[in-house]
């Protein structure tokens, strides 16, 4: 399989915030224990949508900590044309 999405936390998340994470991939908090929010450090996506295709993957938390994906001599990165909504 594909890896089609990262999220960092400065701080170990509870098993049950994961799991939350888990089955609810589009939305960022339960809005009951967010606590945790201020500790995430980025979300990226790999996703991608047309010819434009870079190796720059933007940080969907708004903390502006863009990615750029490097492979060894001869691989390639592949995207998915799907996403998590």
């Amino acid at each position: 399989g594909y890896i089609d999405e990262v999220r960092l936390w400065k701080a170990p998340l509870t098993d049950s915030v994961i799991k939350y994470h888990y089955d609810n991939p589009s939305i960022l908090s339960d809005k009951i224990n967010n606590d945790y929010i201020e500790s995430l450090i980025g979300i990226w996506r790999f996703n991608f949508e047309g010819e434009n295709l870079t190796s720059t993957i933007l940080d969907e938390s708004n903390n502006n900590n863009d990615c750029t994906i490097y492979t060894i001599d001869n691989a390639k990165v592949q995207l998915s044309t799907k996403s998590a909504d």
